[in-house]
């Protein structure tokens, strides 16, 4: 995708390096590049409690199409969705989304084809997998770690190989049955679920470890 220049602060093509973006004027600063790849990590959030200027739009980032590290999203506290990477298409590394209090939706990274792990942790408001539907060949981690509001892992994209699956102290989740894999798992690791029974679990490690 080719954006056109429309000032002086223009540059596209790949942003050589990595990047944490803490607060909305990084963003928009950042945004104004046009940068179609960042070769390196991508950090957005986490920035100061008291911060005045919190990350709450990412819609100037569309024409982001592939980063070349790792994306991470962590201690956005005012951050509702991921709109603005309708364009993404691959992160090379892990996909981070942690502690973003009132993050609802991640409907637009429904273009993702490509990630090497995802990590969902502590997003309280966020209910559904919606725009981590794309078909992926592998994923090596999948970790989901205190999604209260997770009941199974149905609507997860399909996945034909998964290296390692970590699902630790999610409270409401009672259906495992990772119908989204359609060959087999490396290893699982199922810690302090209240909604699961120990003995169910191995005997299911076993029939879809190999």
């Amino acid at each position: 995708m080719k954006k056109e220049s429309s000032g002086a602060e223009f540059i596209g093509g790949v942003f050589t390096g990595s990047i944490a973006l803490a607060t909305q004027a990084a963003v928009d600063s950042f945004s104004l590049k046009g940068y179609e790849a960042i070769q390196g990590d991508l950090l957005l959030g986490q920035s100061a409690a008291d911060e005045p200027d919190p990350v709450t739009d990412l819609r100037g980032l569309s024409t982001l199409q592939e980063i070349q590290g790792n994306l991470s999203l962590l201690e956005n506290p005012s951050l509702k969705s991921v709109m603005g990477l309708h364009r993404l298409q691959v992160i090379s590394g892990t996909l981070t989304i942690q502690d973003n209090e009132r993050l609802e939706s991640l409907a637009d990274l429904f273009r993702l084809n490509y990630v090497r792990e995802l990590r969902l942790i502590q997003n309280p408001n966020l209910r559904h997998f919606e725009g981590l539907q794309a078909v992926t060949p592998a994923i090596a981690k999948l970790h989901i770690e205190a999604m209260e509001h997770f009941t199974s892992l149905d609507q997860l994209g399909r996945f034909r190989q998964m290296g390692e699956i970590t699902i630790t102290a999610n409270p409401n989740l009672t259906q495992l049955s990772f119908n989204f894999l359609q060959e087999k798992i490396g290893s699982i690791q199922i810690s302090d679920n209240p909604g699961f029974g120990g003995l169910w679990w191995l005997r299911f490690y076993w029939l879809y470890r190999d």
